[in-house]
Formats: C-alpha cells, structure tokens, sequence
C-alpha cells in the first residue's frame, strides 16, 4: 500500500511540474508535449479502465483517470490541427474551457457506465 501511495505522490508531483512548466513556457510544442506527457502518464488507467469494464466492476479511480487521459489526447490532437482562422491562443481558450467543465463530463460518463449496469467502486 505505501508503495501505490508514494507512486501517486509522484505522479502528482510531476503532473504539478508539467502543469507549471506549460504555464511559464506558452509554445505551442511545449503545450504539446506536456499533454503527451499527461496521455502517457494516465494511459496505464486507460487499460485498467477497459478491462475492469469487460468485468462489470469498475474503480472510481480509474473512471476519472479515464476522462483525464481522453482529455489530454483529445488535446494534443486538437493542438496539432490547422484550423483556418483559429490561432493558438484562441485553442489554449478553448480547452481551457474544455477543462473546468471536466467534473461535469466524469458526471456524464459516471451516468452512461450506470446505465451499462457496470459497479463502480471506491
């Protein structure tokens, strides 16, 4: 059990550091890299989250890890588009939009794995 609690310690550490390293540096490869960063950091819940799914029973950890990831894939894909009249500035906007309504989408997807008659547990 110490060992899961200091593995989280340090993956909120260094999502804490990406965080503060995409805030003093605003190119664009940067962001990028920080959000693949956070895809490769969070895939491992991924996998979690679709096996436990073909068993019926899934973690509450790994429902909200799940979203994460799917955010910041969904990031780095949309930060890499070429959208006419659409800049950087106006995409960071975006998702940092995107990004306060996230309680909301775990909401959503809490709903939709309920309603599959999947368990979702501590």
């Amino acid at each position: 059990m110490k060992g899961i609690n200091n593995r989280k310690k340090l993956e909120s550490l260094l999502f804490q550091e990406m965080d503060l390293a995409e805030e003093q540096n605003g190119v664009k490869v940067t962001k990028i890299l920080v959000d693949l960063f956070k895809t490769v950091m969070l895939e491992k819940y991924k996998v979690a989250f679709n096996e436990e799914m073909k068993q019926g029973v899934v973690h509450k950890e790994n429902i909200d890890k799940y979203v994460d990831f799917c955010f910041y894939e969904a990031c780095v894909s949309y930060r890499k588009m070429s959208i006419i009249g659409l800049g950087d500035k106006d995409k960071d906007n975006e998702i940092q939009k995107l990004k306060k309504n996230l309680y909301e989408i775990k909401r959503i997807v809490y709903e939709g794995i309920e309603s599959k008659d999947v368990q979702i547990i501590e």
